[in-house]
């Protein structure tokens, strides 16, 4: 049987020794060091998609009924005492580092029961994510925001993809679960952008059978950061300059606005703060 190989976006078989592409079967020319990475590539999102096959589906039917606070990394929460109101809802969802924010629970309330993360672990991008951290903070379940992805997916992760995020996740982590891809690709296809994990969280939770949505802390990155979600981004302490200027060609926070503006303004089911009603009101 014939060998079929992923090369460069196109599929590709061998025979005696010459390579051909599998639509045209014209013989092509192949950079040989190119193949082992692409047949690599395709090897490992068959052996994650066993690891990582929680389907979100399964994770929705458990917050039938239940109402959610979800918590973002907002300053501006600061002093406003609202920590005993984000506790009295049956969930607290944040987002990436946002399990930190539970140092001040007078402000950001004291649970992280789901956490929604970029799959990415490095500091700069959602941290660390294992087992142990996981029970020091008593977080239930984790949600990958962004899905398996392949390096030649069209998505505005082309010629990246997830997979490497997937490979360096810890295999036993406990109830895991990952953005449905298809509904991913769509909904990123429709707003235009990339979305940014708060606005996965949120439009995710939208899809969700749950009977209320509180939603604080998100500012579209005005006024940056709590520090206790982070102080520094790449060096820089001006943690507002610093976000904007570095979301500014995955993220176009207008775009995300505008689906804010649709999906939560005058929706029966969700909450707004004050301030974030304020930012999608003007």
């Amino acid at each position: 049987m014939t060998e079929i190989f992923k090369y460069e976006n196109r599929k590709i078989y061998k025979i005696n020794n010459n390579y051909y592409d599998f639509i045209s079967n014209k013989p092509i020319i192949i950079d040989e060091e190119k193949l082992i990475f692409w047949k690599l590539s395709s090897n490992l999102i068959n052996k994650y998609k066993k690891i990582f096959s929680n389907d979100i589906h399964y994770f929705h039917k458990k917050l039938k009924n239940k109402s959610i606070a979800v918590v973002g990394p907002s300053p501006y929460l600061e002093n406003k005492n609202l920590g005993n109101y984000i506790d009295s809802f049956d969930y607290v969802v944040r987002i990436n580092k946002g399990y930190k924010l539970t140092e001040n629970p007078k402000d950001y309330g004291s649970r992280t029961d789901i956490l929604y993360h970029v799959v990415n672990q490095h500091n700069e991008n959602g941290g660390p994510l294992n087992n142990n951290l996981l029970n020091q903070y008593n977080i239930k379940y984790v949600i990958g925001c962004y899905p398996l992805l392949d390096y030649d997916e069209n998505t505005s992760f082309d010629n990246i993809g997830t997979i490497r995020d997937y490979f360096q996740l810890e295999r036993d982590i406990n109830n895991f679960y990952k953005i449905h891809k298809k509904k991913y690709k769509k909904f990123e296809n429709k707003i235009g952008t990339r979305p940014n994990a708060g606005t996965i969280c949120i439009w995710d939770l939208l899809k969700s059978p749950c009977s209320k949505i509180y939603i604080t802390g998100f500012s579209l990155f005005k006024g940056g950061y709590s520090k206790l979600y982070r102080d520094k981004i790449d060096g820089n302490d001006n943690l507002e300059e610093a976000v904007l200027k570095r979301i500014k060609t995955n993220h176009d926070q207008e775009k995300i606005k505008s689906f804010y503006q649709e999906k939560l303004l005058n929706n029966p089911k969700v909450e707004l703060n004050d301030e974030l009603k304020f930012i999608l009101k003007n």
